[in-house]
Parts: C-alpha cells; structure tokens; sequence
C-alpha cells in the first residue's frame, strides 16, 4: 500500500492552489503515493479550471 501523503494548499488567493493542481497531474506523484490535499476547495476547483486539468476533488471533511 502507498504511503498517504498531505499537501497543503497554502494561501487560497495566492499560488498554492496552482502549484497543488500541478502536482496532482503528475503520473509520478501518483505512483510514489496516495495525496490528500488540505485547503479550500473553491480555491482549488478555479485553479484547476484555470489551468485546464480535469481534476475531481473529493471533499473528505467540511466546515461550512
């Protein structure tokens, strides 16, 4: 089984969200290990739209 492992998104407004979306479209990222990504999604869907990756973010807890 693959190590999890957590990446923050860092400031919503910032380039974090851009640099996540990045990473989780690599295949290697995905080979070493299972990423669960810790930030707003909002954030994180627009980044992904800007950058045009199709990419399904699976809320695993909210606060709203």
């Amino acid at each position: 089984m693959k190590p999890i492992l957590a990446i923050t998104m860092g400031d919503p407004a910032g380039i974090g969200p851009e640099i996540v979306v990045q990473a989780l479209r690599s295949r290697r990222l995905w080979d070493a290990c299972r990423p669960v990504v810790l930030g707003r999604r909002p954030a994180l869907e627009a980044a992904a739209r800007r950058l045009r990756a199709q990419i399904v973010f699976d809320p695993v807890g909210t606060r709203m």
